[in-house]
């Protein structure tokens, strides 16, 4: 599979609240490994992950979003273009 002609390019947002997991399940869909010891993301992170879909080289943009509320302006400004998103969020019982 050559990497560097992909057919198709998708951005896609992981978004959430700060610790729910954004940067673990990035980690596990990209490089097929988990680690419950990721440290926080600082602003936004980027991963190129490159798939292929119905015999097409698909490219996924995948930008991870920093959580903490002092980086929402940064963060923001990345939605622009994005074609998805996945909405991380931490179910809690009382």
């Amino acid at each position: 599979m050559a990497a560097n002609n992909p057919k198709v390019v998708f951005k896609v947002l992981i978004l959430g609240d700060a610790m729910v997991g954004k940067s673990c399940v990035l980690q596990r869909y990209a490089d097929d490994r988990f680690s419950d010891t990721v440290a926080p993301t600082i602003g936004v992170d980027y991963r190129p992950v490159y798939r292929e879909f119905r015999s097409q080289l698909t490219k996924l943009m995948i930008w991870d979003t920093a959580g903490q509320e002092k980086f929402k302006s940064i963060t923001k400004s990345f939605y622009h273009g994005a074609h998805g998103a996945l909405v991380v969020d931490c179910w809690k019982q009382i």
